[in-house]
């Protein structure tokens, strides 16, 4: 299981780690948080 930690700075910033979560809970081996 992999876990990856995203830091989210600026309103721009939460569109691309919404649409980078999204992307990686399509990975079986990798661990997300909302």
């Amino acid at each position: 299981m992999k876990r990856i930690i995203v830091g989210i700075t600026g309103a721009s910033g939460t569109i691309y780690a919404i649409d980078l979560l999204q992307k990686l809970r399509s990975f079986p081996d990798v661990e997300t948080h909302w």
